[in-house]
């Protein structure tokens, strides 16, 4: 649906890849498209979630200038407020804009978020804490503090191959106790990612069927082995073309609860924000998100 939308809370993380840049270009963009923008720059990203509760009434609109962490810390806020979500993707890998099509030239972006044309997506939870993309245990935990700092500023996507075999050789293989709408599984795990949108670490998919509005999770984990085997699997990740076989189990639901031993932290969109054991679920049609109209196309 399209909605008027005249005044918004425009919230930049200046730690995203394009945050300390100008964004003058942006805002006369769409301030000669009708929007009233008001500004706040967000130095450190838990000052995101104050930032947009504390925005005064009759704001119609939050967008988010940043990547898929500030978008994750703002996810409670923007439900709390009942704000649609637009963004702005100055991050690195914005794989929650890729997810319905953002473009990442930000002329175009201005123009789709002042058509104001909304769908509801559903947000994901992970132990009560929300999240947007994929919370990941094992090695995706542990890329994204791999590949933060002065090698994301410089490589941007192209830093996610050095950090997923740095994470690879960090990690130690963990047992993992599944339980996905009742069906149990048990088995040994490098990786283990629950997705609730599409996409994931710069592009890969987490299922080729998964959608952000289904209303049902994805699970992927990958068994343990060697880098040479985990690079064949390269393909499958990248397009989701998951399956159940040898290396790597994928299964579907809207109910997914897993227990690890030993204990492992999960990361998800980009931030620490629980550990196991971790009950994943589906909360439905929770967030406005801006998207580009199709319906002409």
């Amino acid at each position: 649906m399209s909605m008027p939308i005249r005044r918004a809370l425009l919230v930049v993380s200046r730690r995203s890849r394009h945050g300390e840049g100008d964004l003058s270009a942006c805002l006369e963009r769409l301030h000669s498209l009708g929007l009233a923008v008001t500004v706040h720059a967000a130095d450190r990203p838990e000052e995101v979630p104050a930032l947009i509760r504390g925005c005064r009434a009759g704001i119609d609109l939050a967008i988010l200038g940043g990547g898929d962490g500030t978008a994750n810390l703002a996810a409670e806020a923007l439900v709390e407020r009942r704000l649609t979500l637009a963004l702005l993707p100055l991050g690195t890998a914005n794989d929650l804009a890729r997810t319905p099509g953002m473009p990442s030239d930000l002329g175009r972006a201005c123009e789709i978020i002042a058509a104001g044309h909304a769908r509801r997506i559903d947000l994901g939870q992970v132990n009560g804490e929300y999240f947007f993309n994929v919370a990941s245990a094992g090695i995706g935990a542990q890329v994204p503090q791999r590949q933060a700092g002065a090698r994301k500023r410089r490589w941007k996507v192209f830093g996610y191959l050095p950090s997923v075999v740095e994470a690879y050789r960090a990690t130690r293989p963990f047992g993992a106790e599944i339980d996905c709408d009742g069906a149990h599984r048990r088995l040994r795990c490098l990786h283990l990612a629950v997705g609730n949108g599409r996409h994931y670490g710069g592009g890969m998919t987490i299922a080729a069927e998964a959608g952000i509005d289904d209303g049902v999770l994805a699970l992927s984990a990958l068994r343990p082995q060697g880098l040479a085997s985990l690079a064949l699997l390269a393909p499958a990740l990248r397009w989701g073309l998951q399956h159940e076989g040898g290396r790597m189990l994928s299964l579907r639901g809207r109910r997914i609860d897993v227990r690890a031993l030993p204990v492992q932290a999960i990361n998800a969109d980009g931030e620490l924000i629980a550990e196991t054991p971790a009950k994943f679920r589906v909360a439905r049609r929770a967030l406005r998100l801006i998207v580009p109209d199709t319906s002409a196309e």
